[in-house]
């Protein structure tokens, strides 16, 4: 694309077409942000078991558009980063969330508890391959 955009014959008529295409990535982009965020806070607030496999495809597909960078520096590496960084804060908190549980015979109810948060740890792994540093969440 950048290639064509370049013949000085068609420069002046596709310029326009080429900076609404750039900026409809950009908006993909952030809204696929916003997704994820979205996303967590539903995970969070349901009991039952998450697949996460549609946001690992995303996240892989995200992930291989760094090409986005030569048309937009710096854009795909730092939406990259704050991705992941959430998924891995959401990781932290539930492992947080998981230590400060009382397991004591005092506290029995929790048992459900732990086994919910246990249930969301696990099933975060199909996102490992894009995010390494879920796997020492798990562990």
């Amino acid at each position: 694309m950048e290639t064509i955009r370049t013949i000085p014959e068609l420069e002046s008529r596709k310029a326009g077409e080429y900076y609404r295409t750039i900026e409809n990535i950009r908006r993909y982009m952030q809204q696929w942000q916003k997704e994820v965020q979205k996303f967590l806070v539903v995970i969070d607030n349901q009991s039952e078991n998450i697949n996460y496999r549609y946001l690992a495809k995303s996240l892989s597909r995200l992930k291989n558009a760094k090409w986005i960078d030569r048309i937009s520096p710096g854009e795909h590496g730092v939406l990259m980063h704050r991705i992941e960084e959430e998924l891995t804060q959401y990781a932290y908190q539930l492992e947080n969330r998981l230590m400060k549980l009382d397991l004591s015979s005092k506290g029995h109810e929790n048992v459900i508890i732990v086994e919910e948060i246990l249930e969301k740890i696990g099933s975060l792994t199909v996102l490992e391959s894009s995010i390494s540093e879920l796997e020492k969440c798990r562990r």
